[in-house]
């Protein structure tokens, strides 16, 4: 066993400096505004989220968790988030290579892409087999100065389009002085 990890971290040891390099030089630069938000929401409803699920008389909402970050650069957080996917790639294939038989010679296939309006999501379907709503899917949206993740890509193109604050009283008109 010594033998082997000796060999494991000679050969992963490189790549945790690419995930370093890839942090310094692009995903920190990408996130330099610094700011974050923790979403809930419940917009999304159906009769059945699951198949192992009776279906319900009426549309359920679904909680969902979502985060968004402000984005300074993003072509530096795509190019990040594919370092990330090819070192990830490159430490499966190594340690197939170290262990055969023991870890398979998985290929992470690369995100699914839609274009909208306000930016570009990237998302996994999940199988057939997981037994769950068709639409829900792991993604990330990325406009020009938003990352979005939630499970649901409806929910990300809501977040990365941008409205106006809508709200009540004195909220309700932005066109004239809040304080004096």
């Amino acid at each position: 066993q010594k033998e082997l990890y000796d060999r494991a971290k000679a050969e992963l040891k490189p790549l945790l400096a690419r995930l370093h390099r890839a942090n310094r030089d692009k995903l920190g630069p990408a996130f330099a505004d610094g700011q974050s938000a923790l979403i809930l929401d419940a917009q999304q409803k159906s009769t059945q989220w699951c198949n192992f699920m009776e279906a319900a008389p009426q549309p359920l909402p679904l909680p969902q968790l979502a985060c968004v970050y402000s984005v300074s650069n993003a072509q530096l957080l795509k190019e990040g988030a594919r370092e990330y996917f090819d070192t990830l790639q490159t430490a499966i294939e190594k340690m197939s290579e170290l262990m055969p038989g023991q870890v398979p010679p998985i290929e992470i296939p690369p995100p699914q892409s839609q274009e909208v309006a306000s930016g570009t999501i990237y998302k996994y379907s999940l199988p057939p087999m997981f037994g769950v709503d068709a639409r829900t899917a792991p993604n990330a949206g990325v406009s020009t100065d938003v990352l979005a993740l939630s499970l649901m890509p409806e929910t990300t193109q809501q977040l990365l389009t941008v409205k106006p604050l809508q709200g009540p009283g004195p909220l309700a008109n932005l066109d004239r002085p809040l304080a004096t």
